[in-house]
């Protein structure tokens, strides 16, 4: 019997090396592509028209192996399932800091035709999901980024100022109270503030359906993790970024749709 079961770790080990490459390569692509959106100010029509759209295709290769050869490099995958602390969050930095000099040196001279803040808006969108798929913390300095540029959508936006007021108090308050409530088990802090930025940049209904999408995507990947033996603690970030994600790719088309389907 014990023999099986060493026989049996590798193989699971790989499984695992393998699916989160496989995450990170949805993550890499899906951050180059919000933050090229969230720079046209979530606009997609003048995005498509920049004809950055088509030079980002051609960028995703490199840019994915890139990225990935810097997280082996600097044994991301050692440590995937262990949940490790201060060294690692400093290597996921490094990682994304230098794929933004790279991605800076090669748009800067023009070598690559991308907005000068892409590298930027892409490197903090990777720290952001990939660090708390790892270590469970999203760091204070992201969250006051998403923070910024919420404020900065307020101001260019003030005819739907009450949405995103709205949007920044409602989804926070509710987390802030289950925080309270369960003393930091339920929820972290980081959670709290994430939903704060991001529901000023979104506005209310988008953050509310971000929140639905990320719930429901958490729980259920949880709840098959779990049966597989997986550790029970959830990390809410990565699942809630990726309903941040979808809500600001066609989050008010959705919300409109659904209130269509009862004539509202």
């Amino acid at each position: 019997m014990p023999s099986l079961k060493k026989k049996r770790t590798p193989n699971l080990l790989l499984i695992r090396v393998i699916f989160l490459i496989a995450l990170d390569i949805l993550v890499i692509n899906l951050s180059a592509f919000l933050a090229l959106y969230i720079r046209y100010e979530f606009d997609y029509a003048a995005m498509a028209a920049s004809g950055f759209l088509d030079t980002l295709a051609l960028f995703a290769i490199p840019n994915t192996l890139l990225t990935l050869a810097l997280f082996w490099l600097l044994h991301l995958y050692n440590s995937l399932w262990g949940f490790a602390g201060a060294d690692e969050l400093i290597h996921i930095f490094i990682a994304a800091v230098l794929s933004a000099a790279v991605q800076s040196a090669v748009i800067m001279p023009g070598l690559v035709e991308l907005p000068r803040s892409f590298p930027v808006l892409f490197s903090m969108l990777l720290v952001l999901s990939v660090i708390d798929w790892r270590t469970f913390t999203i760091p204070n300095g992201i969250n006051l980024v998403i923070f910024l540029l919420g404020v900065v959508r307020l101001i260019t936006d003030l005819d739907h100022w009450v949405s995103y007021v709205i949007g920044l108090v409602s989804v926070s308050l509710v987390f802030l109270l289950m925080h309270l409530a369960t003393h930091g088990n339920g929820l972290g802090m980081g959670d709290v503030k994430l939903v704060a930025g991001a529901g000023l940049l979104l506005g209310w209904s988008s953050m509310l359906l971000a929140v639905v999408i990320g719930s429901l995507s958490g729980a259920i990947i949880h709840s098959v993790r779990m049966r597989r033996g997986e550790d029970r603690k959830l990390a809410f970030g990565p699942y809630l970024a990726a309903g941040i994600w979808i809500a600001a790719l066609g989050g008010q088309q959705i919300v409109d749709a659904y209130f269509g389907l009862f004539g509202l």
